[in-house]
């Protein structure tokens, strides 16, 4: 008996949205807005977030490396300064 009472509280008023009723098309241009299927949207959210994470690995590898570079030319900077005949007055 309470299954029914919050079937009909739930139940949908009408069969449609209003997106069915007075066209997607005209809709989009009512409000501006794309409208996308939500199945569609979800797989569009998660190729986002891939390519996000994507180039924050990137960028993170990049800094890495630039890191490491500058390091190098320092210790090579070093090396050459030691190395470099010493000049007496």
């Amino acid at each position: 008996m309470i299954k029914k009472a919050f079937k009909k509280f739930f139940k949908k008023k009408y069969p449609y949205s209003p997106v069915a009723i007075l066209g997607r098309k005209s809709v989009e241009r009512i409000l501006g807005a794309d409208i996308v299927k939500l199945k569609k949207l979800e797989a569009k959210q998660e190729k986002e977030k891939s390519s996000e994470e994507t180039i924050e690995a990137k960028e993170t590898i990049e800094t890495f490396e630039t890191k490491s570079k500058k390091k190098a030319e320092k210790k090579n900077k070093k090396i050459k300064k030691s190395k470099a005949p010493k000049q007496s007055s």
